[in-house]
């Protein structure tokens, strides 16, 4: 039998050192997406439940982009958390709840139903909805939400 060259051992090294750093990356990659998920619930809980919008500024970019379905793009946090809180002058949140939420490469997706009282007729309204979170060094930097607006505008007499 004949000895290995030196060459093959090195090789064989490196490559078992390649493999290492890639699961290692791969496996980083998800626990950095899964915090993530983590913080999403927990900064969603916060403002839709409680009105409390202080978590969007760790979890977004400050220049964060919004797409949100039959209204004009938000651009920035800022803009998202006035949203939000203009959002529950209309509404009194009585429900609200994560159905569903996975990770896929650098996207989270979630799919949520709440349900409030409107404070311009008193009416009772039930919506579902999905975002689509697309994020960059843990953090969102761009948002697609995308809610059932017709039931919305239904409940306001529209």
């Amino acid at each position: 039998m004949e000895k290995m060259h030196w060459k093959s051992k090195l090789f064989i090294v490196i490559g078992v050192a390649l493999i290492a750093l890639i699961l290692y990356l791969v496996y980083a990659h998800k626990s950095m997406v899964n915090d993530l998920k983590d913080q999403l619930v927990q900064t969603e809980n916060d403002a839709w439940i409680r009105n409390n919008v202080d978590g969007y500024d760790k979890l977004f970019e400050p220049d964060c982009t919004l797409h949100i379905i039959a209204q004009p793009d938000l651009h920035g946090v800022e803009a998202l958390k006035q949203s939000v809180k203009a959002f529950h002058t209309a509404v009194a949140i009585i429900y609200f709840h994560i159905d569903d939420i996975f990770t896929a490469d650098d996207k989270i997706v979630e799919r949520y139903t709440w349900q409030g009282k409107l404070n311009k007729n008193g009416n009772l309204v039930n919506i579902s909805g999905c975002v689509i979170y697309k994020m960059k060094s843990n953090k969102i930097t761009e948002a697609w939400n995308y809610e059932d607006t017709y039931t919305y505008f239904q409940s306001l007499g529209m």
